[in-house]
């Protein structure tokens, strides 16, 4: 497979221009923008959330793929994603703090705020590289 080429443009997430409630949070009828708001008990269920004989509404496959596009653009956005207390990092991951990013040496690191012993720096404003 060759390089796939990066999309020349600000990457924005799937239905992010919905209009009224053609997008809602997955399984649910509220309307949110905010990445916090989509990761609900029926998101992480999925799809079990509809019944054998139901089909999914468009509203559901809006939020589903919203979600997930929004996490990339995300991505693309920060490029490293911030440190979160609630992630759970593994040797080598590697995350931002303050604008400084930094590399987890530890497996199952959870709620150790870089800088730790638990991280090394890796572009900070000490080495110059941040």
């Amino acid at each position: 497979m060759s390089k796939i080429a990066r999309y020349q443009g600000n990457v924005r997430a799937f239905a992010s221009d919905a209009r009224g409630m053609e997008r809602t949070v997955f399984g649910g009828t509220n309307q949110a923008d905010d990445l916090t708001s989509q990761i609900t008990a029926s998101f992480l269920r999925g799809w079990g959330i509809v019944g054998a004989a139901e089909h999914p509404s468009l509203e559901d496959f809006n939020a589903a793929m919203y979600a997930m596009s929004q996490f990339i653009a995300y991505q693309h956005q920060m490029g490293v994603p911030e440190w979160h207390a609630e992630q759970e990092y593994h040797i080598g991951s590697i995350c931002t703090h303050n604008g400084e990013s930094y590399q987890s040496l530890q497996n199952a690191n959870v709620g150790s705020q870089p800088p730790s012993a638990k991280w090394t720096p890796v572009l900070t404003s000490e080495n110059g590289l941040a």
